[in-house]
């Protein structure tokens, strides 16, 4: 009996250390150094007239979601928006914002068959709706449709932590293609620049696509 019990046990360990990880909930805690990048976009005023800037007080949500589907693909979801509570003021009264949300969804390969970890390359599509808002009330709305391609390592420790750091590239297109609007305040237009730093990731340069930078942290089970 007790022979059988120690061979239960045994095969019980041999089984946990074996067993890979299913499914991983990280995010990404730099965002909230990243207020200034995402919610106060680089503007672009004509003519050129200098209105004030607010410092944003920004709210940022972003969660990753991976699923194995085997040791070789795992489905990955990352949903993620951006709420300013700033912006730009002109003349004290008027208060322009940008906002938005954005959904990435793609497959992630790991070439050594090693379940979510080591690893990885990712190619994702992504959607997203961005808005600009006068006071409140939203003015012109577009959305943002593109691609990213990734490579990058995931670590899992014994207790579940997960860490993932991956670079890439990603080419995001806007539709229409220039989300700009008149400002009566200052008889201009106010252009929110296609180039500027976003969710997607960091314009280099004036390259014809943008650098992706993760760093991710959280649970894998």
């Amino acid at each position: 009996m007790k022979k059988r019990i120690f061979l239960l046990l045994a095969a019980i360990s041999i089984a946990n250390v074996n067993a890979r990880e299913k499914f991983s909930f990280q995010f990404n805690p730099l965002l909230f150094f990243a207020h200034n990048v995402v919610c106060n976009m680089d503007i672009d005023i004509m003519p050129n007239e200098e209105p004030k800037r607010d410092s944003p007080i920004c709210f940022l949500a972003d969660i990753e979601f991976q699923y194995a589907i085997n040791e070789k693909i795992a489905l990955f979801i990352n949903p993620s928006f951006a709420n300013a509570n700033g912006g730009l003021t002109i003349n004290g009264t008027t208060h322009y914002r940008n906002n938005g949300l954005s959904l990435i969804t793609g497959l992630l390969y790991y070439p050594h068959e090693t379940g979510l970890r080591g690893m990885y390359l990712g190619i994702f599509p992504v959607i997203g709706w961005g808005y600009i808002t006068k006071d409140g009330k939203i003015i012109k709305d577009f959305l943002n449709i593109g691609s990213m391609a990734e490579i990058g390592y995931e670590w899992i420790k014994e207790n579940g932590f997960t860490l993932t750091l991956g670079t890439g590239v990603c080419k995001i297109h806007q539709i229409p293609s220039s989300p700009s609007i008149f400002a009566p305040e200052i008889n201009g237009e106010i252009e929110f620049s296609e180039d500027s730093n976003s969710l997607y990731g960091i314009n280099l340069g004036g390259l014809p696509f943008d650098v992706r930078l993760r760093f991710s942290i959280g649970y894998s089970f």
